[in-house]
């Protein structure tokens, strides 16, 4: 029976401990997300494409090919 009980005491001081642990892990991911969520407004440009203005981020704009415009 005290076998019983101490088996049961060091299981949930090993489960308490786990826990804490992937909690730790968790907040580290969650404030690493948090970061690269939030991006300065300098990252951003707003574009006319096809009469819809867009919030593009600046490294996503790509220039393959420039035409003059037609008037």
């Amino acid at each position: 029976m005290i076998d019983w009980l101490s088996c049961q005491k060091r299981r949930g001081k090993r489960k308490a401990a786990r826990d804490a642990k992937l909690r730790e892990e968790l907040a580290v991911k969650a404030r690493a997300f948090d970061s690269d969520v939030k991006q300065p407004l300098e990252d951003f440009t707003e574009l006319t494409i096809n009469g819809v203005r867009q919030r593009i981020l600046v490294d996503r704009i790509t220039i393959t090919d420039a035409s003059p415009f037609a008037k």
